[in-house]
């Protein structure tokens, strides 16, 4: 609702497997850390990242909201 109030459309669009290298390794559950995916991203696909791209993790404040707002969610059985 806070989108559609400031007037910001926000759709969802395919980009082909070649473009989207980026938003792949970021949404895979691996086991790199944020400086080392970093470096392998900008060692292999370049283009697609701005110039002083980084991986850092999240404050602790963000962390513990999303953990009580995923206890809060029901269990699937």
């Amino acid at each position: 609702m806070r989108l559609m109030k400031s007037g910001i459309k926000d759709y969802s669009q395919w980009f082909p497997q070649k473009q989207s290298d980026i938003s792949n390794a970021l949404s895979q559950d691996n086991n790199q850390e944020g400086e080392e995916l970093t470096h392998i991203l900008q060692t292999f696909v370049p283009s697609q990242l701005p110039k002083y791209f980084r991986i850092v993790p999240l404050p602790n404040g963000i962390v513990c909201w999303l953990t009580l707002l995923l206890q809060k969610l029901p269990a699937k059985e």
